[in-house]
């Protein structure tokens, strides 16, 4: 039934805007989605995708590792474990994290591990009793903003914007992207409410879940 609200969208855009129609098939195509979720992700979801790679807030290939990753097709991930949520009105619902590449998500991901691992190089030096010198100031910079960062994503801590979806019977329906919140229950609501049309295309998530 999914299949068929993605199909009948597609027609439908194909015939308002075809440089728009163009574009996503281009993004289902290198997403690999109808070989990975087909009938598994909602329209909401599609269109946050396109939105997001158009406004170059999305990047395909770290994307599509975590799809492949909640999908158990490969067994590492550069971000935080998915999430069951515990509290209304999205208790139930999973999110896991995708690193977008954006400015936003750069700065948060560089001052978690700011806080976490401090100036390695920085310690180093004063461990070994050495001034710090105006030369050492790149290094500076770089632990804080590249190497501290990257100790994070390979331990599997980066967070960035969310994946929202729900299991159900083992597997998993993709319903739609969020920033990361800031707002608590505001932006909890704000999620649930774009997501109330995507139980129209799976109306067993609603009963399931008891939504």
């Amino acid at each position: 039934m999914s299949g068929s609200f993605i199909d009948s969208y597609l027609t439908q855009l194909r015939d308002r805007s075809a440089e728009d129609f163009i574009k996503i098939n281009y993004l289902l195509r290198h997403l690999n989605l109808d070989e990975t979720i087909k009938g598994r992700y909602s329209i909401l979801f599609l269109c946050q995708i396109y939105e997001r790679y158009s406004s170059g807030r999305l990047d395909i290939e770290l994307f599509q590792n975590e799809i492949l990753y909640l999908e158990g097709l490969i067994s590492t991930s550069e971000t935080k474990k998915p999430t069951q949520f515990k509290d209304p009105p999205l208790r139930g619902l999973w999110h896991k994290h995708y690193y977008s590449g954006t400015i936003k998500c750069i700065a948060t991901n560089a001052l978690n591990s700011f806080r976490k691992y401090g100036v390695p190089f920085l310690k180093n030096q004063i461990n070994k009793e050495k001034l710090i010198s105006i030369t050492d100031i790149n290094s500076i910079v770089e632990d804080i903003t590249t190497n501290n960062p990257n100790r994070r994503r390979e331990n599997s801590q980066a967070t960035g914007d969310w994946i929202v979806f729900a299991r159900v019977n083992g597997e998993n329906y993709y319903l739609c992207l969020a920033d990361h919140p800031e707002n608590g229950r505001e932006d909890d609501n704000r999620i649930m409410n774009g997501i109330e049309g995507c139980f129209h295309q799976f109306p067993f998530i609603k009963k399931e879940l008891g939504l």
